[in-house]
């Protein structure tokens, strides 16, 4: 099968998809795959994930390796292999195996550089992905038809460009919040550091910046450890509230959860001032305001469930008290029907009786009077 026959075939199989797609195969659900060529996948994917929640899942560890924009086939490989196309021809099809090294080798490096590995379920080796043109795989090239094949970068090798790093991006920082007692109350801070900035760099859509912590005085689920190089993520190419390497500072902000990660960032009223000794007791006081007022909320809202729960059983009482009485009412009501149909019965019987009686009296009275004997006239 040459290049261009099998690029044929997958744009029919792809054409063929869209507009026959049966009950198997379904829309792509997957936030980072919804810009993909194609619209409609099938389960389960080649990693078998059963659902589309469960890939998400999985795929969604990969986010900020996306927005570093290591490699302009990453994205695409992903959502080949979490929510691949769906065919009515084949259960699934792979993506080639020169998007999957284009990826790797793209990626790879700045992964070992901050001390990770490309994953083994996604190795090329281990897929066994077959060539673009020595089987049924997929590539972007298969499937965007309208783009002229020249634009395309040839797929036969891994990508050698590398990942876009930059200590070089202008930005303009507006002012910095200030640790202030008002401020820190109303955005609940999930992470209070000292720590001194190592170094701060652009890598795509981000920008990752190295602090070595020196102290750990607040906390939430992400694990931080004092005396420790931790990452500070930035879902920007500008770091702002700016921070100079080597200065020692303040650093307070929220916590991302879901990918184990601190957040760092100017929208997200992020602060970071020179340190300073006299923070330590600051915060400490802050943090037990704190603590007073979510310990005070609690117990209103405590109170207010138990009101709630109070109150509903009152109207669980009233209607139960409610469905009792109607059952009484009713139940009397049904004695007093019987008592006026055996009341009625019973009258209905005197008369019948009395009527008997009228009838039996008249009879005797006819059978015990005298009988009269008609004369003829007299004939002259």
């Amino acid at each position: 099968m040459t290049r261009t026959s099998a690029t044929l075939a997958l744009c029919v199989v792809a054409m063929a998809t869209l507009t026959r797609a049966g009950l198997q195969c379904e829309s792509i659900k997957i936030p980072m795959c919804r810009s993909m060529p194609y619209n409609m996948t099938r389960m389960p994917n080649l990693l078998h994930h059963s659902t589309q929640e469960n890939a998400i899942l999985a795929i969604d560890r990969f986010y900020m390796l996306v927005q570093t924009k290591c490699s302009e086939h990453l994205l695409f490989f992903l959502c080949a292999i979490y929510a691949p196309i769906c065919t009515l021809e084949f259960q699934a099809v792979p993506p080639c195996r020169g998007v999957c090294e284009s990826a790797r080798a793209g990626c790879e490096p700045l992964l070992t550089r901050y001390g990770l590995t490309w994953p083994e379920n996604l190795d090329c080796d281990l897929l066994e992905l077959p060539q673009y043109d020595r089987g049924v795989c997929i590539a972007p090239e298969a499937i965007v038809s309208n783009i002229p094949a020249s634009s395309f970068k040839k797929l036969d090798g891994p990508d050698p460009t590398p990942p876009i790093i930059s200590n070089n991006t202008v930005c303009s920082c507006g002012r910095s919040a200030k640790p202030r007692r008002t401020l820190y109350l109303k955005q609940k801070y999930q992470y209070v550091l000292r720590a001194t900035l190592n170094t701060s760099e652009t890598l795509g859509l981000l920008t990752l910046t190295t602090v070595k912590v020196s102290l750990v005085i607040k906390r939430s689920q992400v694990d931080i450890d004092p005396n420790t190089t931790t990452y500070l993520w930035t879902d920007d190419m500008c770091l702002c509230p700016a921070l100079r390497p080597g200065r020692e500072y303040l650093i307070m902000g929220h916590e991302d959860m879901s990918r184990s990660r601190l957040l760092f960032s100017e929208t997200d009223n992020s602060v970071a001032v020179k340190w300073s000794d006299r923070y330590m007791s600051r915060v400490a006081k802050w943090e037990e305001k704190l603590k007073s007022m979510e310990k005070k909320k609690n117990k209103r809202r405590r109170a207010k469930n138990k009101s709630r729960k109070k109150q509903k059983g009152k109207d669980q009482s009233r209607s139960s008290n409610g469905k009792e009485n109607k059952k009484k009412e009713k139940k009397r009501n049904g004695h007093g029907r019987r008592r006026d149909r055996h009341w009625h019965k019973r009258n209905r019987a005197r008369k019948n009786r009395k009527g008997d009686a009228v009838t039996l009296a008249t009879n005797q009275a006819a059978t015990t009077s005298p009988t009269m004997t008609t004369t003829p006239p007299p004939s002259f």
